[in-house]
Order: C-alpha cells, then sequence, then structure tokens
C-alpha cells in the first residue's frame, strides 16, 4: 500500500482484498484479521460487481464446514473497529448492515 496499492480495487468479480480473505478461514485459524482490518478498513463500506459489501460475504461464510466460527471472528473484528475507531458517519452504515445480518 505504500507503493499506491488500491486496496478498493477488486478482482473480476469486484472482491476487494478484504473480501478476499474473509473467504477462507486461514485468518481466523491464526487470529490475524484484526490487523488486515486496521490496515485496509477503508475497504470495509466498498461494494463488490454484485453490489454487496465484505459483511455479506462474511455472512456467506458461515453457511459453509467450520465457516461460522470463522465468519464469527471475522464479523467481530469489523464491527470491533468501527465501534473503537469508525468515524461517526459509520453509525448509519452499520444500523443498515445489522439489518442485514441474520440473528
Amino acid at each position: 500500500m505504500s507503493h499506491g496499492a488500491d486496496i478498493h480495487r477488486g478482482n473480476y468479480l469486484g472482491e476487494t482484498p478484504l473480501i478476499r480473505a474473509c473467504l477462507a478461514t486461514a485468518n481466523a485459524d491464526q487470529q490475524t484479521f484484526n490487523t488486515l482490518v486496521s490496515t485496509l478498513h477503508p475497504s470495509i463500506r466498498t461494494l463488490d460487481t454484485s453490489r454487496k459489501p465484505v459483511v455479506h460475504h462474511v455472512v456467506s461464510v458461515a453457511g459453509v464446514s467450520r465457516g461460522a466460527i470463522s465468519a464469527r471472528y471475522y464479523l467481530e473484528q469489523i464491527f470491533v473497529w468501527i465501534a473503537i475507531k469508525g468515524a461517526t458517519s459509520n453509525r448509519l452504515w452499520i444500523y443498515k448492515m445489522s439489518m442485514v445480518i441474520p440473528h
């Protein structure tokens, strides 16, 4: 990123590095997702080509084998970052996203 990488730039599906990171369990297994979120946090609200944010992808991970544990960890890390370091302008976005997440 220090050399000009665009963290909002996605692959052919529009998946950003943060989205791609949550699609695998490795970051949960090693408990390193918090480091990624702190680095890639500006892309939390970036949408893929299907207009889905990272939170949608995290929730979809919960439906696959061993995914629920990883998904919970990923959501926790994203929401903790927003709650502690996010700007006031994120409050409406958090409310909207909470409507998407199944209870």
